[in-house]
């Protein structure tokens, strides 16, 4: 696992969590650095389609927008993700 200096990633919860499932942990990395997992920037690529016009007006068209947005991800799109870290 990577933390980065985040709050959530050094809270007493998070660290207790760590510690007792023995994970493996890579530190020293500066709060808000660059991301080399994917999944943040293909959730803001999903979330830049979910709030185009027309914006959801309710908490079931932002739902629905968000599936049919994850949905459609393509292939393409999860390597040239995965190619740019």
């Amino acid at each position: 696992m990577i933390c980065d200096n985040d709050r959530k990633h050094t809270s007493a919860k998070t660290m207790k969590f760590i510690h007792e499932n023995q994970i493996a942990v890579m530190k020293d990395y500066p709060p808000e650095s660059a991301d080399i997992n994917i999944i943040e920037n293909l959730w803001y690529c999903i979330k830049k389609k979910v709030y185009s016009k027309p914006f959801p007006q309710n908490l079931t068209e932002l739902e629905h927008k968000f599936l049919e947005e994850w949905d459609n991800v393509s292939l393409d799109t999860i390597r040239k993700l995965y190619d740019s870290i």
